[in-house]
């Protein structure tokens, strides 16, 4: 029976979240990164396994910084609209005769 020799493996497990796959027409890794059930693909453009893992780490703390940034955001526009909110519905309280 033909065996290829040399093929890369399917999927590679780097760590929890963190994974790298090959395609069959495409000679390059891919980087697979779930955060908080979010999917994030892209080719990592190399076919050298150390590299590609390298490349998928720094992609992963790209994404992580970005999400706190747009986590920091969104508590700035929360805090805001949350204070116009309770500022327009605070009805002042009455005095006791």
């Amino acid at each position: 029976m033909f065996k290829m020799q040399g093929k890369k493996a399917k999927h590679i497990h780097i760590s929890e979240g963190m994974s790298l796959y090959t395609r069959d027409r495409s000679p390059f890794y891919w980087g697979y990164i779930n955060v908080d059930g979010e999917i994030f693909k892209k080719s990592l453009k190399t076919d050298d396994k150390d590299e590609a893992i390298k490349l998928l780490t720094l992609w992963k703390n790209q994404i992580l910084g970005e999400g706190k940034k747009v986590l920091a955001q969104n508590v700035q526009k929360i805090s805001s609209s949350s204070k116009k909110t309770l500022i327009s519905s605070t009805k002042p309280i009455p005095k006791e005769k």
